[in-house]
């Protein structure tokens, strides 16, 4: 019963999804009608063809792993009435069906889906931050204090996507096309006014983020990562770029001065450049740090002539450098005052994964979670924590499977370098060998007997927890967020937190 009525509410809304003139949702595209005509109406678009139905218009775009041009007969099957693609379909020639050749399919299915929803992103104060690290942080700080000086935001990024009240999973940093545009359209609905989001190095070269005019961008830094993807470095940097290049005049690009790329976004914008940094007096936000320990840093704001003092519920330096973009954020693209943003800083409740302590514990040592997965990363978070070291710190990290080997041996180093012990483990070995990944990471080691290798991640938690004693601190690094273990291509569940408390439970 429960199954027909959800099929009988599904009908009804298909029925009620207004037709568009196809001809309206190509307007600004080049394009040529190859059969069937342009004034046909569609009531869905989609660029799965697992997922048209009647009348909708496919969109074959060509993916790092698929190619939708492969599908066209499947999405005509299904019920398509229109087709978008950059080649014609062997053998498809229809008078019941609508094909459109157009040069780059991903582009034009970012200005039909902006389209469809009615140019959402036209309506909203959208900020894009990109970088290696402190991307969720940053987003998180940003929708915070707009939220507290009453200005509504959702946001979009790496832990979850939090658009109009509602909290949705998370499966990649930036969303997919339609589903951006359609997050964006919900946050209208939802009388939001602003929306942060996570641009990744993927989605700008993949073209997700097409026609989004952003008012804010923020650069929070740049190393070496994705180099699966990109290939090199170079590539990587341009690829970052990109958001920068999009930005309008009438924008703010807001770049880390401590970045050692920082001159060249700062170049390659027409936007007004604002620089932030803990380091450089030359940058216009700054501020000076004293730390408090695991209660957080007190922070010294300065922005042109203005200043302001906040006790920061957060850990490490490189978080008062994510506290600064924020501030760059309020300040120059809300035109909030910095008293208004410290005393918002000052009620911020952390990021999920993000140096987070496991605080419902009983142990005469201390636990912390963070999702760091680069090296750049890693030395932060050990950075953070070794001052608030009594006694030694202890790291449990892995490297991801099917993913830039070169980090591994340098993830290494670096580890050896600030952690006193080193239990090195899985994370995500997805297809590869576990025990093949260790091999990798174990090749930065130089100091023999500082470090072991144990491949179950339960088992080396575990271990981590025998070993700690009173003052120690122990970080468990790689997921964060995540709740799962990716082996094979099977998702398992797996959370550090809990794995925690079952060691604890074990070890009492």
């Amino acid at each position: 019963m429960r199954r027909g009525v959800k099929m009988e509410e599904k009908r009804k809304e298909r029925k009620n999804i207004r037709k568009r003139m196809l001809s309206n949702l190509l307007r600004g595209l080049h394009y040529k009608v190859i059969c069937g005509s342009d004034s046909v109406e569609v009531r869905g678009i989609t660029d799965d063809s697992r997922k048209v139905e009647k009348e909708h218009l496919f969109v074959a775009v060509k993916g790092e792993n698929d190619d939708g041009h492969n599908h066209i007969a499947e999405a005509v099957r299904n019920g398509a009435s229109a087709i978008v693609a950059e080649r014609l379909s062997p053998g498809f020639y229809s008078n019941n069906i609508t094909f459109i050749l157009v040069e780059n399919s991903r582009n034009a299915l970012a200005s039909i889906a902006s389209s469809w929803y009615k140019h959402p992103a036209r309506k909203l104060a959208c900020i894009g931050v990109t970088g290696t690290n402190g991307k969720s942080t940053t987003a998180f700080l940003i929708q915070h204090i707009l939220n507290k000086c009453e200005i509504p935001t959702d946001l979009i990024g790496t832990v979850f996507y939090d658009i109009g009240g509602k909290k949705y999973p998370s499966s990649n940093t930036t969303p997919g096309i339609l589903f951006l545009q359609k997050s964006l359209a919900e946050s209208i609905a939802a009388k939001r006014e602003a929306l942060v989001m996570e641009v990744s190095s993927h989605s700008l070269v993949q073209g997700r983020t097409e026609g989004i005019s952003f008012a804010s961008a923020v650069l929070t830094n740049i190393a070496s990562d994705h180099l699966d993807y990109h290939k090199t470095h170079r590539d990587y940097v341009e690829a970052k770029k990109l958001l920068f290049k999009s930005l309008p005049q009438d924008s703010v690009a807001i770049i880390n001065r401590d970045s050692p790329h920082w001159e060249e976004f700062a170049e390659c914008c027409k936007a007004s450049v604002v620089t932030y940094s803990i380091k450089n007096e030359d940058a216009l936000v700054k501020a000076k740090a004293s730390l408090d320990g695991f209660s957080g840093i007190r922070l010294s704001l300065e922005v042109e002539e203005e200043n302001a003092e906040c006790n920061f519920p957060l850990i490490g330096l490189h978080n008062c450098e994510n506290a600064l973009a924020a501030v760059s954020v309020g300040y120059f693209g809300f035109g909030l005052s910095l008293v208004e943003i410290a005393n918002a800083l000052e009620s911020f409740g952390g990021v999920p994964g993000r140096l987070e302590l496991v605080s419902d514990i009983n142990a005469p040592f201390k636990v912390v979670v963070d999702y760091a997965h680069t090296e750049g990363a890693l030395e932060a978070a050990l950075k953070a924590l070794r001052p608030l070291c009594e006694g030694r710190l202890i790291l449990i990290f892995g490297c991801g499977g099917d993913r830039d080997r070169t980090k591994r041996p340098r993830m290494a180093q670096v580890a050896e370098r600030i952690a006193d012990i080193v239990v090195v483990t899985s994370d995500n070995p997805r297809t590869e060998d576990p025990m093949r990944i260790i091999i990798d990471i174990m090749g930065g080691f130089n100091e023999p007997g500082k470090h072991k290798a144990i491949v179950d991640r339960r088992e080396a938690i575990d271990a981590a927890i025998r070993m700690a004693r009173k003052g120690d601190v122990v970080l468990i690094a790689g997921k964060g967020h995540e709740n799962y273990q990716i082996v094979q291509n099977r998702i398992l569940p797996f959370n550090d937190r809990d794995e925690v408390r079952r060691a604890l439970e074990n070890v009492a």
